[in-house]
């Protein structure tokens, strides 16, 4: 990246701007297959597909069952332009129809058939979803998976794709690409490609980020989870203290008082969506020898601090 600043004449910054340069891409996702092991922490797929992270101590860092977002919170634009058609609830815990573990030359192996229902009791709209969870001898995780909407389905995706949720002690949030605000379609002009930290009580956490090469979940003690997702999108939304990662495959626009969500999708039109996601988890003393070194400024993560300007906001 190359970065300017625009200095006044007494040395003061008065406009900063951060602009790629075609100087080749690093192969994040093989620096992570690749890194050493960390001893401390340990990973897990239960058979009913359940996601676990734990430290050697007993600690739970995630786990989770293998969500999958297909929308947003609901807001005035939402409400008034999609109506009923929103899949509301937008996170969708699986109905796991079946789980096979098998080990293979590089770690485990275990693929989980999903149906994520639109709701309970509808038994005609739903979401199938072939998921592969390749665990690696140093603890990587390498997801991927296969949505497959049934012929009935109905109503408009604004977004989609599968979603881990984090134990409480994850408060931050580090990426390597476009920020710091949210991105989708008709909503990225002001965003820069930088590195950017954003603490999840942060009034604009919640959205996608889009051309994001490397990103970083990190708890207040140091340990951390670094991402590196198939097609660069990373959702992320505060609930309730969790953080929500989603991998998303589609994504939306916001809409106006005129006009629905840019791209909302019709169910009929998601032929095979396909994604993939990438998951090292790291200890506090193995994140620094790690590619998550490049988040740190003079040895440490920097924290963050959470803008919160509003009593309340009504978004998008």
């Amino acid at each position: 990246m190359l970065c300017l600043t625009v200095e006044d004449t007494n040395g003061e910054s008065i406009h900063e701007r951060t602009l790629p340069v075609a100087y080749g891409t690093k192969d994040y996702a093989r620096s992570l297959l690749e890194a050493e092991a960390d001893g401390q922490l340990r990973v897990s797929i239960t058979s009913r597909g359940r996601l676990t992270i734990r430290e050697t101590g007993g600690r739970i860092l995630i786990d989770s069952p293998l969500y999958l977002r297909v929308g947003r919170q609901l807001s005035q634009i939402l409400s008034r332009r999609l109506g009923a058609s929103n899949w509301n609830p937008y996170l969708l815990e699986p109905e796991v129809r079946s789980c096979r573990t098998r080990r293979t030359a590089d770690g485990r192996e275990t693929r989980i058939a999903c149906r994520w229902y639109r709701k309970a009791g509808n038994d005609r709209e739903y979401i199938d979803g072939d998921v592969q969870v390749r665990i690696q001898p140093n603890g990587a995780i390498a997801l991927s998976y296969t949505l497959t909407p049934s012929a009935e389905a109905g109503g408009k995706l604004t977004e989609c794709g599968l979603t881990l949720r984090a134990d409480t002690a994850f408060d931050t949030f580090h990426w390597l690409g476009q920020g710091p605000f949210s991105s989708v379609p008709g909503k990225s002009r002001h965003n820069e490609r930088d590195l950017w930290s954003m603490h999840r009580d942060d009034h604009r956490f919640t959205g996608n980020r889009s051309g994001t090469d490397l990103a970083l979940l990190a708890t207040t003690d140091g340990n951390g989870l670094l991402l590196h997702s198939g097609n660069g999108n990373l959702g992320v939304e505060n609930v309730d203290g969790h953080i929500f990662l989603s991998q998303n495959v589609h994504v939306s626009g916001y809409g106006s008082k005129f006009s629905e969500p840019l791209g909302a999708l019709r169910p009929a039109d998601a032929k095979d969506l396909r994604g993939s996601l990438l998951l090292l988890p790291r200890s506090a003393e193995t994140l620094h020898s790690s590619p998550g070194r490049c988040f740190e400024v003079n040895g440490s993560l920097p924290q963050a601090t959470p803008e919160r300007p509003f009593f309340r906001e009504y978004g998008w």
